[in-house]
């Protein structure tokens, strides 16, 4: 799978799936927008996932429309 120039949105991708897919996806040279309540968490996975500018975290609840209006106007 060639992800090269792709960017792949992943809710909860601080842990567990999400960030198995995140990970996968960066392996694959995707840019990876990480989305999550907690900034904490989202900030440490971003660094323990050593990405560089592959990888970035958005803090926000999914269950808003205004949340996932804004994720994509900011990253698509």
């Amino acid at each position: 799978m060639e992800l090269e120039g792709q960017v792949a949105l992943i809710s909860g991708g601080t842990r567990g799936i999400g960030r198995g897919i995140a990970e996968a996806f960066i392996a694959e040279g995707a840019n990876v927008v990480i989305n999550g309540r907690s900034a904490d968490k989202g900030a440490q996975a971003i660094e323990e996932m050593n990405a560089g500018d592959q990888a970035h975290f958005i803090a926000g609840d999914v269950t808003s429309q205004e949340v996932c209006e804004g994720l994509v106007d900011r990253n698509c």
